[in-house]
C-alpha cells in the first residue's frame, strides 16, 4: 500500500524559552507564564503573537476574586470616669451676656490604618466656637483571606528529557472521542491502535491520553494540557465609604452665669463612630479561553477556538515538500525453467555400425550457465491425449520420486501487474482526482501498490503540486491529493504486488 510521509505531525514541549535554542514547527515553549507555538524553525526570536514565527496558545493566569470585606473589630471598653472636683461658691448675679453659637464645624478623615482616635481643635470666641474634629486610624482590620481564585492554565512542560527511539509514522492530531475519566476510557475502547488520542475528562480543559506501544503491551499514556500557569493572588479590595455624619443636637437653654469653677479632669475619651459598609463585591474576569490544534492528512494545520468571540488564528501547512524519485530497484530474478516440450517423432533406424572399443570416462565438466528461457511447449499429453491442466501464472514446483515426476502451481505469488496511467491537468477537484486502475483491491493486507513518476517532468510536476496517493477505498480506482492543482499531466507507473 502507499505510505504518505507528513514530516512531524504532533507538538513537541521544550520547556522554557532560550534564545540560544533552535526550534522547529509544532515546538512549544514558555515565556512570561504563557504558551507558545512555534510555526516555523526560528532561532533568536521572541515568542510573541506574530503570527508568523510563533503563536500564542495561553497568556497568564486570570487574578482570582476579590475577598470579602473583613468584619469591623468589638469597640474598646470607656475607661473610668474621674472624681468629681469641688463645688465653688456661688458668685453674684452677672450681667447677662450674649446669647452663645457656634461657627463653622468640620470633620476630615484620613486613609491611613492604625488605633482608631479623634483630635478636636476650637477655635474664635466663646460666643462663636469654631470646632474641628480629626478622625484618624478608622480602617478596619484586614479582612479574612479571600475565597481561593479560580484555577489557572496548566503551566508549560518541564525540560526535555534524553532523546527517545524513532517511533512510527503519525497519523496527526485526531482527537476520536471524549470520556469522563481514564478507567471509561480503558472500558470503551478494546482495541485501540498506536497513536490513538483521546479527551479525558468532564469539563474544558481536557487531559489527552494516547495509546502508545513503543515499550511493548501499549498503555495509554497522558499527554498533558494545553494551557498556561494559574493567575496570581488579586489585591486587596479598597475599604467602603464614610458613614454620614449625624444630626447637630438642638441648643440648650441659658443658665445664669455662676463663679468660675476649678478646671475639673479630663473627661474619658468618646468612642468612634462605625465603620461603613463594605463595597460590593465586584465580578469575576472571563475565561480567556483557549485553542485546540487539528492536522489532517495533507498535513494542514488548523486552530479551534473553545469559545465564541475569540479571534480566529490562520492555519499553516507543515508537511515537508515531496521527496526526489527514488532509484531503479534492482531487475527481479529469472523465471522457473518452462515445462519441456513434446518429444519429436522418432526418425527412421540406421544401419548397424561396428561396435567400438570403449573408452576411458573423462572428468564431470563444469555447470554451465542458465541459458534464456524457451518457446513454450506443446501442451502435454499421455497416450495423444491432452492431460495436462496447471494453474501456474505465478511460476510452478517440480520433483522427482523414483520414474514419477510432479509438478504443480500452488503456493506461488501471481507476477506483479505493471500499469501506467495519466493524471490529467484539467480533471483535478477540490485539490482530488480519482483514476480507474484495474486490478487494485481495497485490502491493503492483501496487495501492494507501488507508485513512481514515469519521466522527469512529471517528477517535477508532482513535487511542485504536492501530489499523494492515498489508500483505496472502492475496487478498481486510486484517488490522488495535492496541495496546488499541477498546471501540467503527469505519467505515473503502478506497479501491483499480490502479498503471499
Amino acid at each position: 500500500m502507499p505510505n504518505t510521509v507528513l514530516g512531524k505531525v504532533s507538538v513537541v514541549p521544550k520547556g522554557d524559552y532560550s534564545a540560544s535554542t533552535t526550534y522547529y514547527a509544532l515546538d512549544i515553549v514558555g515565556y512570561n507564564g504563557g504558551s507558545y507555538l512555534a510555526m516555523q524553525q526560528v532561532t533568536g526570536v521572541t515568542p510573541s503573537n506574530d503570527g508568523v514565527n510563533w503563536m500564542q496558545l495561553s497568556g497568564p493566569g486570570l487574578p482570582g476574586e476579590q475577598g470579602p470585606q473583613g468584619e469591623t473589630g468589638p469597640q474598646g471598653e470607656t475607661g473610668p470616669e474621674g472624681p468629681q472636683g469641688p463645688q465653688g461658691d456661688i458668685g453674684p448675679q452677672g450681667v447677662p451676656g450674649a446669647a452663645a453659637g457656634f461657627g463653622t464645624v468640620s470633620a476630615t478623615v484620613d486613609e491611613t490604618t492604625g488605633t482608631p482616635s479623634v483630635e478636636v481643635e476650637t477655635s474664635g470666641p466663646d460666643t462663636a466656637k469654631n470646632i474641628s474634629f480629626a478622625f484618624t486610624g478608622l480602617k478596619g482590620e484586614k479582612g479574612d483571606k479571600g475565597d481561593k481564585g479560580d484555577t489557572g492554565d496548566t503551566g508549560p512542560q518541564g525540560p526535555e528529557g534524553p532523546q527517545g527511539p524513532k517511533g512510527d509514522t503519525g497519523t496527526g492530531l485526531d482527537i476520536l472521542g471524549t470520556y469522563a475519566s481514564l478507567e471509561e476510557l480503558q472500558g470503551a475502547v478494546q482495541s485501540p491502535s498506536q497513536g490513538d488520542m483521546y479527551n479525558v475528562g468532564t469539563i474544558a480543559p481536557y487531559t489527552i491520553y494516547m495509546w502508545d506501544t513503543t515499550d511493548g503491551a501499549g498503555a495509554w499514556e497522558s499527554q498533558g494540557q494545553l494551557q498556561g500557569p494559574r493567575g496570581e493572588q488579586g489585591p486587596q479590595g479598597d475599604p467602603g465609604p464614610q458613614g454620614e455624619q449625624g444630626p447637630q443636637g438642638e441648643q440648650g437653654i441659658q443658665g445664669p452665669q455662676g463663679e468660675k469653677g476649678d478646671t475639673g479632669p479630663e473627661g474619658p475619651q468618646g468612642p468612634a463612630g462605625a465603620d461603613g459598609a463594605p463595597g460590593a463585591q465586584g465580578p469575576a474576569g472571563e475565561n480567556g479561553g483557549y485553542y485546540s490544534p487539528t492536522v489532517d492528512t495533507s498535513g494542514n494545520l488548523t486552530w479551534a477556538a473553545s469559545k465564541e468571540g475569540m479571534p480566529a488564528v490562520s492555519g499553516t501547512n507543515i508537511r515537508g515538500p515531496q521527496g526526489e524519485q527514488g532509484p531503479q530497484g534492482p531487475a527481479g530474478q529469472d523465471g522457473a525453467q518452462g515445462p519441456a516440450g513434446q518429444d519429436g517423432a522418432q526418425g527412421p533406424e540406421g544401419p548397424q555400425g561396428p561396435k567400438g572399443d570403449p573408452g576411458d570416462t573423462g572428468p564431470q565438466g563444469p555447470a554451465g550457465d542458465t541459458g534464456p528461457q524457451g518457446p513454450a511447449g506443446a501442451a502435454a499429453t499421455i497416450n495423444g491425449v491432452n492431460a495436462l491442466t496447471l494453474n501456474a501464472t505465478g511460476g510452478i514446483n517440480g520433483r522427482q520420486s523414483g520414474s514419477t515426476y510432479t509438478i504443480d502451481g500452488s503456493g506461488k505469488v501471481n507476477k506483479p501487474t505493471r500499469l501506467t496511467v495519466t493524471l490529467n491537468a484539467s480533471r483535478w477537484s477540490g485539490n482530488s482526482q480519482t483514476i480507474i486502475v484495474n486490478g487494485v483491491i481495497t485490502d491493503t493486507s492483501a496487495q501492494d501498490i507501488d507508485i513512481s513518476c514515469a519521466d522527469k517532468a512529471s517528477a517535477d510536476a508532482w513535487a511542485a503540486g504536492g501530489v499523494w496517493c492515498n489508500d483505496p477505498t472502492r475496487a478498481n480506482r486510486l484517488t490522488f491529493t495535492c496541495t496546488t492543482p499541477p498546471t501540467a499531466n503527469i505519467n505515473v507507473r503502478i506497479r501491483l504486488w499480490e502479498v503471499g
